[in-house]
């Protein structure tokens, strides 16, 4: 019987799929091109400025080119990003991700979200690092599935400690429920953090249980306040990583296009402790009015007024002198200086460490305002703030 040949032309998918590993390996290995990468394909491009006016001549796309143009005065990636970029991709390709399934339809619900009142589980999609001790976890759904999570609300996460005891802790999702198939939760690893540490260490593909409880569901939007009165303004007061059901909360204000101002008042040690900074910039960018009317007579055609969101960060002592913000604390004198007064439409939330729910309202375990905390003291009313 004749031996089978291979044709040499021909390649084997064996061999295919190795030197299309070796070449992921290169650009992983090698120092970053100094050319700018293709805004298509992440390679680098060699066209100069001259070539791509004659290609503006040829039957090309004006788009396109013009898009080219600009990338081309973009700076080269990192490294590091590069690096990071190309072993994400090598992760998913050769890494089988579970798929993430619905609850039974028969368990309890307390709202639309999708995880019931009891533990879910779901695979974990990526974990990026977001600063030196923060990470942003993406979480698998079902396809085109939003996990509709209400504003204001949280999830309970199932964590275990080193010796594999359960452990729970409340986590806030940062995605908007526009997105579907996935949710993200911001993860700061703190160095005693039981379940902090847990999530930090999970492998790409683990599986991660969630529910939701009646008492994880707080004042829902659309806010209304005392005699039903119609919420208008915002405070939201606080610090590291309470900003997460603050950006929640304006970011559904950017979502619905709604008409609500706010105020958030952060407070962190230094610079490099604030968190989803550029994305709160972007939320107040969506959220600034124009000025129309002016769009004919003025140069610049239409003109930015106020944004409905003010944002003020209040940096402790990791900041230098170059900081020309606030420095100290979220007391009682930035409260009064930067947030709405008490009135029937301004409803104030708080999230944050246990020193700042002490000093401005009471331990979050207690319901009620406290009496002699900064926001008693100013004339806030228990019905008009919210404990996150």
């Amino acid at each position: 019987m004749q031996a089978e040949r291979t044709n040499p032309r021909h390649p084997s998918m064996g061999s295919i799929k190795s030197l299309f590993v070796v070449l992921i390996a290169l650009c992983v290995l090698l120092p970053t091109s100094p050319f700018p990468a293709s805004p298509v394909c992440g390679f680098p491009l060699r066209k100069s400025a001259g070539s791509l006016q004659k290609m503006r001549t040829g039957q090309g796309c004006r788009m396109e080119i013009e898009m080219i143009g600009k990338k081309l005065q973009n700076p080269a990636p990192k490294s590091g990003q590069k690096r990071a970029a190309a072993m994400s991709f090598l992760r998913h390709l050769f890494v089988p991700i579970p798929k993430s399934s619905a609850p039974d339809s028969s368990l309890q619900r307390c709202s639309a979200c999708f995880f019931p009142t009891e533990f879910h589980k779901v695979p974990l999609l990526a974990s990026n690092d977001y600063n030196s001790d923060t990470k942003i976890l993406s979480f698998g759904l079902p396809e085109s599935v939003s996990l509709n999570l209400p504003v204001s609300s949280c999830l309970l996460v199932q964590g275990f400690d080193s010796e594999g005891n359960e452990a729970i802790r409340p986590y806030t999702p940062i995605s908007s429920d526009r997105v579907t198939g996935s949710f993200d939760l911001l993860c700061k690893i703190y160095e005693k953090g039981v379940v902090s540490q847990w999530l930090g260490n999970l492998k790409i593909g683990s599986q991660v249980a969630f529910k939701q409880l009646p008492e994880n569901l707080k004042v829902q939007y659309p806010f209304q306040g005392r005699h039903n009165k119609t919420i208008t303004k915002l405070n939201l007061i606080c610090c590291s990583t309470g900003i997460a059901p603050m950006y929640q909360i304006l970011q559904k204000i950017v979502d619905d296009d709604s008409e609500l101002e706010a105020v958030l008042l952060c407070g962190n040690r230094g610079l490099q402790d604030i968190l989803l900074q550029k994305e709160i910039d972007d939320l107040t960018a969506k959220a600034t009015r124009w000025d129309d009317t002016s769009f004919f007579t003025r140069k610049q055609g239409v003109v930015k007024a106020a944004s409905r969101f003010t944002v003020v960060h209040v940096l402790g002592d990791r900041v230098d002198e170059s900081w020309p913000g606030e420095v100290g604390w979220v007391d009682e004198l930035r409260v009064s200086k930067y947030c709405y007064p008490p009135a029937p439409d301004v409803l104030t939330f708080v999230c944050g460490v246990p020193g700042l729910y002490d000093s401005l309202c009471g331990p979050r375990s207690h319901p009620e305002l406290l009496s002699g905390s900064v926001l008693a003291k100013l004339g806030y009313s228990a019905d008009s703030v919210c404990k996150l």
